[in-house]
Protein backbone atom coordinates (compact mmCIF):
# COMPACT_ATOMS: atom_id res chain seq x y z
CA UNK A 1 0.00 0.00 0.00
CA UNK A 2 1.43 2.97 -1.03
CA UNK A 3 2.40 6.29 1.51
CA UNK A 4 -0.40 8.64 -0.05
CA UNK A 5 -3.14 6.04 0.36
CA UNK A 6 -2.40 5.35 4.01
CA UNK A 7 -2.29 8.97 4.68
CA UNK A 8 -5.64 9.35 2.63
CA UNK A 9 -6.89 6.72 4.89
CA UNK A 10 -5.76 8.43 8.45
CA UNK A 11 -7.14 11.73 7.03
CA UNK A 12 -11.15 10.59 6.52
CA UNK A 13 -11.61 7.82 8.79
CA UNK A 14 -11.90 7.74 12.59
CA UNK A 15 -9.17 6.40 14.38
CA UNK A 16 -11.32 3.29 16.24
CA UNK A 17 -12.43 2.21 12.44
CA UNK A 18 -9.11 2.89 10.87
CA UNK A 19 -7.72 -0.66 10.83
CA UNK A 20 -11.37 -2.39 11.02
CA UNK A 21 -11.62 -5.28 8.66
CA UNK A 22 -15.05 -4.13 7.61
CA UNK A 23 -13.95 -1.08 6.12
CA UNK A 24 -11.42 -3.29 3.56
CA UNK A 25 -14.40 -3.20 0.71
CA UNK A 26 -15.69 0.67 0.81
CA UNK A 27 -12.49 1.31 0.72
CA UNK A 28 -11.33 -0.46 -1.92
CA UNK A 29 -14.17 0.42 -3.63
CA UNK A 30 -13.50 4.38 -3.30
CA UNK A 31 -9.97 3.08 -4.23
CA UNK A 32 -10.89 1.50 -7.45
CA UNK A 33 -13.21 4.66 -8.40
CA UNK A 34 -10.40 7.26 -8.01
CA UNK A 35 -8.02 5.65 -10.32
CA UNK A 36 -10.16 5.33 -12.67
CA UNK A 37 -11.97 8.94 -12.69
CA UNK A 38 -7.72 9.79 -12.86
CA UNK A 39 -7.41 8.07 -16.07
CA UNK A 40 -10.13 8.67 -17.85
CA UNK A 41 -9.63 12.58 -17.07
CA UNK A 42 -6.39 11.99 -18.89
CA UNK A 43 -3.73 12.32 -15.79
CA UNK A 44 -0.86 10.30 -16.67
CA UNK A 45 -1.07 6.86 -15.69
CA UNK A 46 2.69 7.06 -14.23
CA UNK A 47 1.66 9.61 -11.86
CA UNK A 48 -2.03 7.43 -11.43
CA UNK A 49 0.38 4.12 -10.42
CA UNK A 50 2.65 5.80 -8.34
CA UNK A 51 0.19 7.53 -6.47
CA UNK A 52 -2.18 3.86 -5.94
CA UNK A 53 1.34 2.19 -5.32
CA UNK A 54 1.50 0.25 -8.71
CA UNK A 55 2.72 -0.21 -11.98
CA UNK A 56 1.90 1.78 -15.04
CA UNK A 57 1.30 -2.01 -16.34
CA UNK A 58 -0.98 -3.24 -13.74
CA UNK A 59 -3.06 -0.27 -14.58
CA UNK A 60 -3.41 -0.94 -18.15
CA UNK A 61 -4.27 -4.50 -17.95
CA UNK A 62 -6.46 -3.83 -14.69
CA UNK A 63 -8.24 -0.68 -16.85
CA UNK A 64 -8.22 -1.09 -20.30
CA UNK A 65 -11.18 0.57 -20.57
CA UNK A 66 -10.18 3.79 -19.12
CA UNK A 67 -7.51 4.59 -21.88
CA UNK A 68 -9.50 4.52 -25.23
CA UNK A 69 -12.17 6.98 -24.17
CA UNK A 70 -11.97 8.38 -27.89
CA UNK A 71 -11.76 6.52 -31.31
CA UNK A 72 -8.38 6.72 -32.88
CA UNK A 73 -7.81 6.85 -36.42
CA UNK A 74 -4.43 4.48 -36.94
CA UNK A 75 -2.09 4.83 -39.79
CA UNK A 76 -1.57 0.85 -40.08
CA UNK A 77 0.93 0.90 -43.09
CA UNK A 78 3.18 3.31 -40.85
CA UNK A 79 2.47 1.24 -38.01
CA UNK A 80 4.05 -1.98 -40.26
CA UNK A 81 6.57 0.28 -41.51
CA UNK A 82 7.67 0.86 -38.13
CA UNK A 83 7.42 -2.37 -36.59
CA UNK A 84 9.08 -4.17 -39.43
CA UNK A 85 11.95 -6.12 -38.54
CA UNK A 86 15.62 -5.22 -40.78
CA UNK A 87 15.93 -7.79 -43.86
CA UNK A 88 18.83 -9.87 -43.14
CA UNK A 89 21.57 -9.36 -45.87
CA UNK A 90 23.06 -12.66 -47.11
Amino acid sequence: MSAGWEQAQEAVLPRDELYSWRLGEPISILRESRLTEWLKMGISSFAVAELAGVTPDWLALRYPYCFHDKDVDIDWDRLAKAMALPKLKR
